[in-house]
């Protein structure tokens, strides 16, 4: 009865890090996704660009629209320097998908991917989410490096007064990265 006990508490002891969320300054972990025209890409892919990403369910992508309405405008005023030097990157949690239901997914996603003129990935197994630690059911944004570290990270709706903090740091790092 002990022993069970005790496996139980270390079992509950190591899921808990197993899955921590990932804070500012931290190396961002390894992912892969794909998106609805079965392209799959890695962190690897976007290596020496600053990746701005949002990682949200399906039910959650409104939530930043004034946030994302703000980056596409930077995007393509900026678009020589953006498109060289950065990566969006927006990611929906597709575990919700079966094998009946994939193809509908994808479909979903290549006309949302038109729609807003980007790719958009599936993270279909949650391996993003859970190497990321991401909470189920939450709207993420990000930002990480050039260098792999995310340097910006924040959970739910974005308040408005930090749209500027954002596009300074954006800003910063791709011309960093211009200059190097």
């Amino acid at each position: 009865m002990k022993k069970r006990i005790l496996f139980v508490i270390l079992l509950t002891f190591t899921s808990m890090f197993a899955y921590s969320l990932v804070n500012k300054g931290q190396k961002a972990p390894f992912f892969k996704v794909m998106s609805g025209y079965e392209k799959w890409v890695n962190s690897n892919t976007f290596k020496g660009k600053v990746i701005v990403g949002f990682y949200e369910t399906r039910d959650l992508i409104e939530l930043n629209r004034p946030l994302k309405t703000i980056l596409n405008n930077f995007y393509y005023k900026n678009k020589p320097l953006s498109v060289k030097f950065s990566a969006r990157l927006a990611v929906v949690d597709a575990t919700g998908a079966n094998f009946l239901t994939r193809w509908i997914w994808r479909r979903k996603l290549r006309n949302a991917s038109v729609k807003e003129k980007m790719i958009i990935y599936g993270d279909w197994d949650g391996s993003m989410r859970k190497s990321f630690g991401f909470p189920e059911d939450k709207a993420i944004f990000f930002i990480i490096d050039k260098k792999g570290y995310i340097i910006y990270f924040h959970i739910g709706r974005v308040p408005k007064i930090q749209y500027k903090k954002i596009l300074l740091i954006i800003e910063k790092k791709v011309l960093e990265n211009q200059e190097k």
